[in-house]
């Protein structure tokens, strides 16, 4: 019986470990261009299974999604290497805030340098590089996941699930989106996870107090049956 007591309570904790955050995997038909008026740039295939690739082209090419509202979010998304072109700095990875065309910041996965390559435009200031060393044997054959966790003007970086740097850019809110530079790369279950808002949150603080009292009373049921059997 105790161990249904214990079962209740992991129950529990699980639905609000699932309802903290609102995470979405990112529809194929909502790729387009930025709410602000910034035009797709390139060619982009983009499955029924949502998944979306570039195709060899010259150039910065922009796909755009998400909620241009949104101060905090994480986007990720699987990114295989395909083919690359003879452009002097071929790139892919994603805009990880499309605020305007002056306020942007992107993260790239470069196969020429081997590199995580973070950019940022802030207030219309271009050229803020960051190269990040990616591990000797990084194999560009296979999708590796490339993750973005923004706080406010925070942002974490991720590949594989390892944290590589983190970097603040003054740049509060924006979109997401795919960018290359004459790369052909898949990308695949590209999500974007949202913080619930102050409201939600409080309510499901309530759910969870609830959800603790029943599991609280079923163990004190069990328990005391168990006793009276005895």
């Amino acid at each position: 019986m105790k161990k249904i007591a214990n079962a209740l309570l992991i129950a529990a904790l699980t639905i609000f470990s699932s309802i903290a955050v609102f995470a979405e995997t990112v529809d194929k038909d909502s790729w387009g261009p930025s709410s602000t008026g910034a035009i797709v740039y390139g060619q982009w295939d983009i499955a029924d299974d949502g998944t979306v690739t570039s195709t060899l082209s010259p150039g910065w090419n922009q796909i755009y999604n998400g909620n241009h509202d949104a101060t905090d979010f994480t986007v990720k998304a699987d990114i295989k290497w395909l083919e690359t072109g003879s452009a002097e700095f071929p790139k892919f990875g994603l805009i990880t805030t499309f605020q305007d065309v002056n306020n942007m910041t992107a993260a790239f996965l470069d196969k020429q340098f081997n590199v995580l390559a973070i950019f940022a435009k802030v207030q219309g200031q271009d050229d803020q590089w960051i190269n990040v060393d990616l591990p000797e044997d990084f194999d560009w054959s296979v999708a590796h996941e490339l993750k973005v966790v923004k706080s406010g003007e925070q942002y974490e970086y991720f590949v594989d699930g390892e944290k590589l740097t983190t970097q603040e850019f003054a740049i509060s809110n924006g979109e997401i989106g795919l960018i290359t530079e004459d790369s052909k790369a898949e990308f695949a279950n590209v999500s974007v996870e949202y913080p619930l808002p102050d409201t939600a949150t409080n309510s499901y603080n309530t759910l969870l107090f609830g959800a603790l009292l029943v599991a609280a009373g079923g163990a004190f049921f069990f328990l005391n049956r168990r006793k009276v059997n005895a």
